[in-house]
């Protein structure tokens, strides 16, 4: 009995199955060839390259994308790695804004500080360097000025403000004389450097002065790259000892294309102009990272010689890895003779022969780790050929973006059809350039002079 239960129950289904089977073929045939059944599914015509083209044209452009930074990744690794990198962003137009700096400082500069008065538990005449990195009811830190009742370093808060001109406060300080209660003055010379801290508000307080992203923006524009290959008629059909065609030119000149790209998003400058040869339409190059880099580390001793010390490298550290807020790894680009300079000190050469490798966005780095951060290295091949041997570049690359106008795409020519000459080409295009934010957090490396 339970036996004839369950073949009844298999048949039921496999009955259920069949006619609707039937169903989906009728349904099928009464609808025009090439309707969609399911998404990404073609029914009744042969799936073409230009109908996925049509349907995904984003998902192309990225695996072509994605193939151009396989080529020669250590030899262009900030090409390879902008291609990689999800810090990208599509533009509209060739000129491309963005905040240079995300966010204030932590310190400034006192360009006129005040003289010892104890009868006062303010100064109204301090002048600071930078306006934005202060506001009403900051407390401030001066570390190195420590004439105070406990000998520890003088705080104070900033009452009032106008323009660079700061009324400042005691927190602490040197005993108050002549009827002062609280704490005195004491002196602060200019060019003390003052550390923000944070603010202090009345109970009732509800609102406080808006954040403001400083110094404002930057801009950059979209560069065309662009190359091309051709193979003539009689070239591509003549019998060859080796292979050699128009795939294999195409992966020179890719080579190319991709060196030539890295020079501009290292070293380039920035400019839109008229080509003075033979048009009246405009052009525009990007400015390379090292444009909008203002932080140098020297070192050496002078005379532009290639003569790293350990002393050196841990000063490079020390102002790559202090007073902004980068990353704790940072990667470090050298050219060849600073490489070999590094080479000879030994905290450096035992670290870099240790092979402690990293991969970052398809490149592989060598680690130097230090108390203040780790330098995530690689001799670049092309800042000798630019003629920056004896440089380095640091970069946090959190603070690095790719803007694109018009993604990496191939285009195939028959040019003998359109009555060109006989012969194909392939051309290759991009618009873009490179994006810098907080600059403080990268670095320029030279010998000292």
């Amino acid at each position: 009995m339970k036996r004839e239960t369950i073949y009844k129950s298999i048949m039921s289904v496999m009955v259920v199955m069949l006619f609707a089977a039937i169903a989906f073929v009728g349904m099928a045939a009464l609808l025009p060839a090439g309707v969609l059944y399911a998404v990404g599914t073609i029914v009744g015509a042969p799936q073409t390259e230009q109908q996925i083209k049509d349907a995904s044209s984003d998902l192309d452009m990225d695996e072509i994308n994605r193939k151009v930074s396989m080529y020669y990744p250590d030899v262009t690794p900030l090409d390879t790695m902008l291609r990689n990198t999800l810090n990208k962003a599509k533009i509209d137009s060739f000129t491309t804004e963005f905040y240079a700096t995300d966010t204030k400082p932590l310190y400034d500069t006192i360009a006129t500080g005040c003289a010892k008065d104890t009868t006062k538990n303010y100064c109204n005449t301090i002048v600071c360097t930078t306006a934005t990195t202060w506001n009403i009811d900051d407390t401030m830190l001066f570390p190195d000025v420590t004439d105070t009742q406990d000998g520890q370093a003088f705080a104070a808060i900033i009452v009032n403000k106008s323009n660079t001109t700061l009324t400042i406060q005691s927190l602490n300080g040197p005993t108050g004389t002549g009827g002062n209660t609280d704490y005195g003055m004491p002196a602060i010379a200019d060019g003390t450097v003052a550390r923000r801290m944070g603010s202090a508000k009345y109970e009732l307080d509800s609102t406080t002065t808006p954040y403001g992203a400083i110094p404002g923006t930057a801009f950059n524009y979209a560069q065309i790259f662009m190359t091309q290959v051709e193979e003539g008629f009689y070239q591509r059909t003549a019998k060859k000892e080796a292979k050699w065609g128009i795939t294999q030119l195409e992966q020179l000149n890719l080579f190319d294309m991709k060196t030539t790209i890295e020079g501009a998003f290292l070293f380039g400058a920035r400019h839109r102009f008229i080509d003075s040869a033979a048009t009246t339409e405009k052009k525009y190059t990007c400015a390379g990272v090292r444009r909008y880099i203002t932080g140098e580390s020297e070192y050496g001793t002078g005379g532009g010689k290639c003569d790293p010390s350990l002393s050196d490298m841990i000063n490079i550290c020390k102002e790559v890895f202090t007073g902004n807020n980068g990353s704790s790894k940072r990667i470090w680009f050298y050219g060849d003779d600073l490489a070999a300079g590094l080479n000879n000190i030994d905290f450096v050469q035992k670290q870099l022969a240790a092979n402690n490798t990293e991969a970052v966005l398809g490149v592989i780095f060598r680690k130097i780790v230090t108390s203040f951060g780790e330098l995530l290295c690689l001799r670049h091949p092309l800042f000798s050929q630019y003629g920056y041997g004896k440089y380095g570049l640091i970069l946090d690359m959190n603070n690095i973006e790719k803007h694109i106008r018009e993604p990496l795409s191939t285009n195939e020519l028959d040019l003998d059809k359109l009555g060109v000459r006989k012969s194909n080409a392939i051309i290759l295009s991009e618009a873009s350039c490179p994006v810098v934010r907080n600059p403080l957090t990268h670095r320029w490396v030279k010998p000292a002079a």
